[in-house]
């Protein structure tokens, strides 16, 4: 075994620390780049939330299903953005979750709706890549969290 050193990347994260405010933060800015250069969303302009909140996405026609297309969508091409999303979800942004868990759903046979709403969610990526967790302890006397029901 060698030792090289304070870790600073592993999978995808990276990992910085702050050893004399007990801080530890996770980002995956590296990995989120790369992703959206590969589909070309690099330079989009960035908005507010990875879903529209008036969107309701509904499974393609069954006509489009046996014909084996899913209106012009590049299914290959779908699945690999919605997993690069997941990745991104489960490392370091639950922010994204109902977004690709929405997307996620229609794998099987993408529609063009469900292309432009995984296009937001990289939208929405483009002008949150710099997020991060940050893990530490509280100076404050009380313990606190924060859920939601839904």
């Amino acid at each position: 075994m060698t030792d090289l050193g304070e870790l600073t990347a592993f999978l995808g994260l990276e990992i910085g620390r702050v050893r004399s405010q007990r801080l530890i933060t996770l980002s995956q800015r590296q990995y989120i780049e790369p992703i959206l250069l590969r589909h070309g969303m690099q330079d989009s302009r960035p908005c507010l939330t990875p879903l529209d909140s008036n969107t309701r996405l509904q499974p393609c026609s069954a006509e489009a299903k046996d014909r084996g297309q899913s209106e012009g969508v590049d299914l290959e091409l779908y699945q690999s953005a919605v997993g690069s999303l997941v990745y991104a979800m489960l490392g370091t942004r639950p922010d994204l979750a109902y977004g690709v868990g929405t997307v996620s759903q229609f794998n099987h046979a993408p529609g063009s709706e469900h292309w432009t709403a995984v296009k937001r969610i990289f939208r929405y990526l483009v002008g949150t890549k710099h997020l991060s967790l940050q893990y530490g302890t509280r100076t404050c006397n009380g313990t606190g969290g924060f859920s939601d029901a839904d």
